[in-house]
C-alpha cells in the first residue's frame, strides 16, 4: 500500500477506492482497486447486456401471463360447480349397497364404480381385491347396510355368519382370488 510520503497517494471518492501512482509509473488514469495496475478494467460486452435485458422481460412477460390466467374468477368458479356438480351426480347414481348385496343374487360390479350408499345415504366403498383372473372379489361389512359377506363380481353374493374374514368358504375364495 502507498503511504502519504511514499509518492503514491489513495483515495475513495464515495467509498469506490481509486489508486494512483504518481511515483512509480503514474500512466495519468486511474484503476479500480481489484484491477492489476496497469491493467485495463474488464467490460461487460453490450450483447451481453441485451441478452440479459431481453431474458428478464421474457420472464416477467411470462409471469404477467400466468397471473393472468390463475386470476380469472369465473375459470375457477366454474371449475368448482362442475366438481361439487360431478360429485353430487356420482352419489346421486351411487346404489344401495343393500339392493347390491343381496345373498344368493349376482353382484353387478358395473353398478359399483362410484361406491354404494348405505342406510343413511352416505357413500360407502366396500373392500374389493383384484383377482388374478382379472375378477373382483368383494369383502362387504353390515355397517353398509347390506348382510356382512363377501362375493365375487358376476357371480352370487353370500352372507357370512359371524366375521367375513373367519369364514372358511372366504378364506377359500381369498386363496382361489389369488391364483
Amino acid at each position: 500500500m502507498s503511504s502519504p510520503g511514499s509518492g503514491g497517494s489513495w483515495f475513495s471518492p464515495g467509498g469506490g477506492g481509486y489508486e494512483s501512482h504518481s511515483s512509480s509509473g503514474y500512466s495519468g488514469r486511474y484503476e479500480p482497486r481489484d484491477s492489476p495496475p496497469g491493467q485495463q478494467p474488464r467490460r461487460t460486452s453490450p450483447v451481453l447486456w441485451v441478452a440479459l435485458v431481453v431474458g428478464i422481460i421474457a420472464v416477467a412477460g411470462t409471469g404477467w401471463l400466468f397471473l393472468k390466467r390463475s386470476d380469472d374468477p369465473t375459470a375457477a368458479d366454474s371449475q368448482q360447480v362442475q366438481t361439487v356438480q360431478s360429485a353430487v351426480a356420482a352419489a346421486n347414481a351411487a346404489p344401495a349397497c343393500a339392493e347390491v348385496f343381496v345373498p344368493g343374487n349376482v353382484i353387478d360390479a358395473s353398478k359399483l364404480k362410484d361406491g354404494c350408499k348405505d342406510a343413511s345415504g352416505g357413500i360407502q366403498f366396500v373392500g374389493a381385491s383384484n383377482c388374478a383372473d382379472g375378477s373382483v372379489l368383494y369383502q362387504v361389512d353390515a355397517s353398509t347396510g347390506a348382510p356382512a359377506g363377501w362375493g365375487v363380481g358376476g357371480k352370487k353374493y353370500r352372507a357370512a355368519k359371524g366375521e367375513v374374514a373367519a369364514d372358511p368358504a372366504y378364506g377359500k375364495a381369498v386363496r382361489d382370488c389369488n391364483g
